[in-house]
């Protein structure tokens, strides 16, 4: 499936708000295969905190202003594991790819930080 006339940009207005789990899921795996094969950017509206944990970008809003955002950053190693071959078990080198995130408080256009309000309460 390819987007008609190939655009650069798909706006999405809450995608997967009523829908179950699975169908969010095959709505998300479309959205990752469009952006890796048609090199498109979509921006998508999110009320659910869930669904970030499987995006790479979140820019979070508090207040109608920007308030952090939080960027996935996949690191891959490669460790030493064990397989079963016929021989029995056999030791090998496995790639493994760890998801962390970096998030970044967000300065306002005057210089006020956009704090989260959890981050707020702990420290009162």
């Amino acid at each position: 499936m390819a987007p008609a006339n190939r655009p650069a940009l798909l706006l999405a207005d809450e995608p997967t708000g009523e829908l179950d789990t699975a169908a969010a899921r095959e709505i998300d795996a479309l959205f990752r295969d469009l952006v890796r094969g048609y090199a498109l950017t979509i921006l998508s509206v999110q009320h659910d905190p869930s669904i970030a944990a499987h995006l790479d970008r979140v820019v979070s809003i508090r207040d109608g202003k920007t308030s952090t955002e939080t960027i996935r950053v996949a690191r891959k190693a490669v460790v030493p594991a064990l397989a079963r071959s016929e021989a029995g078990l056999v030791e090998h080198d496995a790639e493994v790819t760890d998801d962390t995130y970096s998030e970044y408080v967000v300065a306002d256009s005057v210089g006020r930080l956009q704090i989260p309000q959890e981050l707020r309460e702990a420290y009162h």
